[in-house]
């Protein structure tokens, strides 16, 4: 483990270093089950994995919802159980949802860019997902770090967005009020090094 820190505002990083490493811990127990609405596989390349949920018995709209979200989050949050679900409220208003699915990144990922993520990876879904509804325009919908992938998308291919909302979207990095620019303003950098290579620090 990390050494620890003496200055009283970095105890909160030698927490966090902590739970880093009780959660990668091998006697931890199994997850719960989450991400149990009905979907189906349709479209898969290297880790990801794109989805559509099984719509229900109800008049369906026209424009499919595509949800995007973080790297490094799991997309079930939008999916916990069925009184707490954002994909099954969707669902209930006859929205046909797809969702991506990331998966999990290791050192094979290191030199995956921006532009791999956006033009390749997001651009390939959501070409699948047009296909898919029998759509020219594709609603999305962006969480966290995946509004910003679908904020990036929208301005580079207008033409296949119809309507982009985005979640809980870090956007402007330099306001005086941004928690999170001043949560990792002075971040001690050795704390997010990894053997996988993903995380980089540039000074």
């Amino acid at each position: 483990m990390s050494e620890k820190n003496n200055h009283p505002d970095d105890a909160w990083q030698d927490d966090f270093a902590q739970l880093i490493e009780q959660l990668s811990h091998p006697s931890r127990q199994t997850h719960p089950a989450v991400g149990l609405t009905t979907k189906e596989l349709i479209y898969s390349e290297n880790k990801l994995q794109l989805f559509r949920y099984k719509a229900l018995d109800i008049k369906q709209k026209r424009t499919p919802i595509l949800i995007t979200y973080a790297l490094v989050n799991r997309p079930y949050i939008t999916d916990l159980e069925p009184d707490r679900s954002l994909v099954l409220r969707l669902l209930e208003k006859g929205y046909p949802v797809y969702l991506i699915d990331w998966g999990y990144p290791d050192s094979s990922d290191c030199f995956t860019s921006l532009n791999d993520y956006i033009n390749g990876y997001l651009y390939r879904c959501v070409q699948h997902v047009k296909r898919d509804a029998k759509r020219k325009k594709i609603d999305l919908l962006g969480v966290c770090q995946g509004g910003v992938f679908s904020l990036c998308y929208t301005a580079l291919h207008r033409a296949d967005v119809r309507k982009l909302v985005t979640l809980v979207t870090p956007v402007d990095f330099h306001t005086k009020d941004n928690t999170l620019s001043l949560w990792t303003n002075k971040i001690h950098s050795t704390l997010t090094d990894n053997n996988t290579g993903n995380v980089r620090v540039r000074l």
